[in-house]
């Protein structure tokens, strides 16, 4: 279901109000007041609302029909520090659930991606390759690793929302 929203204006105390609307009937208008209360999830609050689910072991994923883009969250891009290299899978490589698909190295330390949902490969994003430091400058956008044909939808309903992930960025 897509979810058509515009934020409206910033006001004191990252409040924000938050028009909502449905794309089939625009004239069903709801609105809200949403406070961030994490730097972390501000720049991100456009994208999360309704095509965005996190996986415990932080990665994002944003599904378009039946494409998920996938990438690691600013919250494990900050944990790694600098990112001085990203290796990614070939285009038409498939994978399952929980399976490494590529990894990430920075100058603290190396880490698996894992794949969040199961499918096959069809793009890689190979500026990567040249500026993999953009991982810590825009993770959960510019930044994206791979995008899959997802088989299977329902693993990505099983991901975490952002109110979720949020909670288990604070156990963690």
């Amino acid at each position: 279901m897509e979810i058509k929203f515009a934020l409206i204006a910033m006001r004191r105390s990252n409040r924000y109000l938050l028009l909502i609307y449905p794309p089939r009937c625009p004239t069903i208008i709801y609105l809200f007041f949403v406070r961030v209360q994490s730097t972390v999830f501000q720049p991100t609050l456009r994208r999360t609302l309704a095509t965005t689910r996190y996986a415990t072991s932080h990665e994002w994923v944003k599904l378009d029909g039946d494409i998920a883009t996938v990438g690691i969250t600013d919250f494990a891009a900050k944990a790694l520090g600098d990112v001085v290299y990203v290796d990614l899978p070939e285009v038409g490589a498939s994978f399952s659930k929980g399976d490494p698909f590529g990894s990430v190295e920075s100058v603290k330390a190396a880490s698996d991606v894992y794949a969040p949902v199961s499918g096959e490969i069809i793009e890689s994003n190979a500026s990567l390759s040249d500026d993999p430091g953009n991982v810590n400058n825009a993770a959960e956008t510019d930044a994206w690793f791979t995008k899959f044909k997802v088989t299977d939808k329902a693993e990505f309903e099983a991901l975490m929302d952002a109110a979720a992930y949020k909670k288990h960025t604070e156990t963690a």
